[in-house]
């Protein structure tokens, strides 16, 4: 999906800049990790000795909560664990199920021992294997603190969460959305994520020799991390089925019998994940590259610093627009401008292509001349708009993944992370639905008169470039509406800001007269 709305916008860009072709930097592949063999899989998921009870429940699963103002946690005595983490202010939850488990134990009955205001505490006694947990919940915060101490184990793995697709309902999540749902874990030297977790398939198998310092997983707006206090040596990610997978870890063979872990369930708010000095917002980037992430980061606070001097999402997206558009002004207007001179030496070109068409390095000797003499740069066009695109695609992340902008109202607008649906129509109509969005219509409508203007002084000399240019003029805002008339109405007031500025720019341009010799 984010390579799939980075073309968008870059079709659009490319469009401004007359059209020059410039390609989205690839996704870059993950770093590999080792393949697991079944029979390998098989020795992870028994490394724990097996309950005396049946897999299959024949007790009655009895579940209690604690909450605060932040978060609502459900408890199963179900293998004693956290069976669901809601966020209070959205009513969401992420579709994980079976957080913090003692492997093997996972659907085994475990006895509530005690239950206070804050606190809960499960055990289990099986022969000589007796397994006690205690979760704490903080006051007024994302945090859930659990332990694990155990008695007869000389071995086990922690499961650190199941992810359940079926959670996930699919009517009402848009395709886009799904590629953003990603586990990751940190291991010491490097991060591995994986996109599009809500389907699995055995290519996940993985096992890997390394330490795990945190867990995680995420949505377009939602994390989960789960930092363990204890060492560990070993990971395992188990597909048990389509819409299944495990995470499990296994501490060192020099851990404690208490394997205590922090969990922290909440928004992707890189203020909020930083609070806690745990390394939380290591779960958050915007992009793989590295470039592109520093220009995300660099956003992302200056937009937060906006809206604590106006108090408003919607004014700060407005003022972001403006505050890029000056930055990236005299790029912008150099780049036009080079593509007038251009357009302005077209016919010098033509007649020097048909004088020299049978000698190729003398058209090309004579067109360098032909630059040279009038200060033209071929690619003068072309390198201001390079340098640009990291900006762009950063801001674009950071009003695509915000979850700031989620609830926050403007104008007519309800939420900035939804279409602004001024109105919901009596008909459906094809490609559009019922709603009516006008914010990607008058995006639509300013691109087209940004583009008249740019053509206004064209010299065209092919008759066929005269007939795409003409069709571009249409069919580059209607593609660009239809693309952006389901996105989040911040993303649409931004780019509706940035193409009113631009059409500015274009017909400022268009006053300008250069002469060429």
């Amino acid at each position: 999906m984010e390579k799939r709305i980075l073309v968008a916008f870059l079709l659009s860009f490319v469009v401004l800049s007359a059209w020059s072709a410039i390609n989205p930097p690839p996704k870059p592949a993950l770093k590999s990790t080792q393949v697991v063999e079944n029979k390998k899989l098989e020795e992870v998921q028994q490394s724990s000795p097996a309950p005396s009870v049946a897999q299959e429940l024949s007790f009655k699963e009895e579940t209690v909560a604690l909450e605060n103002d932040k978060i609502r946690v459900e408890f199963s005595n179900v293998g004693g664990t956290i069976k669901k983490i809601i966020i209070k202010q959205f009513n969401f939850s992420l579709p994980l199920t079976n957080i913090y488990t003692v492997a093997g134990y996972g659907q085994a009955r475990f006895t509530a021992a005690q239950n206070l205001k804050n606190e809960v505490s499960y055990v289990l006694q099986s022969g000589n294997v007796r397994i006690e947990k205690k979760y704490t919940l903080s006051d007024n915060d994302y945090i859930v603190k659990t332990s694990v101490q155990t008695e007869g184990l000389s071995n086990l793995d922690i499961g650190i969460y199941k992810v359940d697709g079926t959670l996930i309902d699919d009517k009402t999540l848009k395709s886009p959305q799904r590629s953003l749902f990603e586990y990751s874990l940190g291991l010491i030297n490097q991060i591995i994520r994986k996109d599009s977790a809500v389907e699995f398939s055995e290519k996940e198998n993985k096992i890997e020799n390394a330490e795990v310092t945190w867990v995680g997983y995420r949505n377009q707006y939602f994390c989960m991390v789960v930092k363990p206090d204890f060492k560990s040596e070993k990971f395992a990610v188990v597909a048990e089925g389509k819409k299944d997978l495990d995470i499990k870890i296994t501490p060192s063979s020099t851990a404690v019998s208490n394997y205590a872990a922090t969990i922290y369930t909440g928004p992707q708010n890189l203020n909020i994940l930083g609070s806690y000095s745990q390394g939380f917002e290591n779960i958050m980037v915007f992009s793989r590259h590295g470039i592109l992430e520093f220009f995300a980061k660099i956003i992302y606070f200056f937009v937060h610093f906006l809206h604590g001097i106006l108090k408003s999402w919607g004014l700060s997206i407005i003022l972001l627009g403006v505050s890029l558009y000056l930055l990236t002004y005299p790029l912008t207007a150099k780049s036009m401008m080079s593509m007038r001179k251009m357009q302005a030496l077209q016919p010098k070109m033509k007649s020097l292509q048909e004088k020299y068409k049978s000698d190729p390095q003398r058209l090309n000797k004579e067109m360098m001349e032909l630059y040279k003499e009038n200060k033209v740069n071929p690619f003068g066009g072309c390198l201001p708009m390079l340098l640009q695109m990291p900006i762009f695609y950063g801001l674009y992340q950071v009003l695509w993944r915000s979850e700031s902008f989620k609830g926050a109202d403007f104008l007519w607008i309800k939420d900035l992370s939804e279409p602004d649906r001024l109105a919901i129509l009596p008909v459906t109509l094809p490609f559009l639905g019922n709603e009516l969005n006008i914010l990607p219509i008058v995006m639509a409508i300013t691109m087209f008169f940004q583009q008249k203007f740019s053509s206004k002084n064209m010299i065209v000399t092919d008759e066929n470039q005269l007939m795409q240019q003409k069709m571009m003029l249409v069919m580059m805002p209607v593609m660009m509406g239809f693309i952006f008339y389901h996105f989040a109405s911040g993303l649409s007031l931004y780019f509706t800001v940035f193409y009113m500025l631009s059409t500015l720019t274009q017909w400022k341009m268009s006053k300008v007269v250069e002469v060429v010799k």
